[in-house]
């Protein structure tokens, strides 16, 4: 009677996590807002290193962000490397 009662639970469990998975629906990312923006049309150069302001719409704050892949002509989008926060008249 013990293992039937086991067996019981364990079957019970799994029906359950089955269910639950087939019921529930799949995550939807969220489509981008637009909130940061790349100010000006070039990237700055700091030696070899690039570099761009990038302001946030929602809050009106400045960012600095080095860049890493995509330049020379490259055909890859550049990634952010690091980003620190920038004086706000910097994004003009």
């Amino acid at each position: 009677m013990r293992i039937l009662r086991v067996i019981g639970l364990v079957t019970l469990g799994v029906m359950i996590g089955v269910g639950s998975t087939l019921v529930s629906g799949r995550v939807v990312a969220q489509a981008p807002s637009g909130r940061l923006t790349a100010t000006g049309t070039s990237t700055e150069w700091a030696g070899s290193y690039p570099f761009r302001f990038i302001k946030d719409n929602k809050t009106g704050s400045c960012f600095l962000v080095s860049l890493s892949g995509g330049e020379g002509g490259s055909k890859a989008q550049p990634t952010v490397t690091a980003i620190t926060r920038a004086d706000d008249g910097s994004c003009f």
